[in-house]
């Protein structure tokens, strides 16, 4: 029972990207960092928050490189100058937990699945898919 299960996520886990929207993120590039989910922040290696004290828990991360322009505020997925100033972009790593969406109810979960409410399945995709540099172009 328990490798049927395992092998039932692992088959959602890899179909789900292939549901996702046209500028959704491909979640390509995962990782596993600390997270406190009170403060929105990722941490090191360390098991308690430091700002807020609460205990981090271990999540999957999706890892994309963006560049942003210090000067306007705005990101492209393209090296080089910013198009508006044309100052030097600068390369940052934006870094968001992993999720698995219900594209009905769009409820949010932690692990692949069917939907509680709709009894829909749920495609994986990270909190900030849709905002650069967590797009598909």
């Amino acid at each position: 029972m328990s490798t049927r299960v395992t092998m039932v996520a692992l088959l959602a886990c890899l179909a789900a990207p292939l549901l996702a929207g046209e500028n959704d993120c491909p979640v390509d590039t995962i990782d596993g960092r600390f997270y406190c989910e009170e403060c929105d922040l990722f941490t090191s290696l360390d098991m308690t928050c430091k700002t807020c004290k609460t205990k981090n828990k271990l999540v999957i991360v999706c890892v994309r490189i963006g560049h942003t322009c210090e000067a306007c505020k705005t990101w492209q997925l393209a090296k080089g100058d910013c198009p508006t100033c044309k100052k030097p972009l600068i390369e940052k790593e934006v870094i968001t937990p992993v999720v698995y969406l219900c594209d009905a109810c769009k409820l949010e979960y932690e692990f692949p699945g069917i939907c509680d409410k709709c009894k829909a399945d749920v495609r994986q995709t990270c909190r900030k898919s849709g905002t650069c540099p967590h797009t598909a172009r």
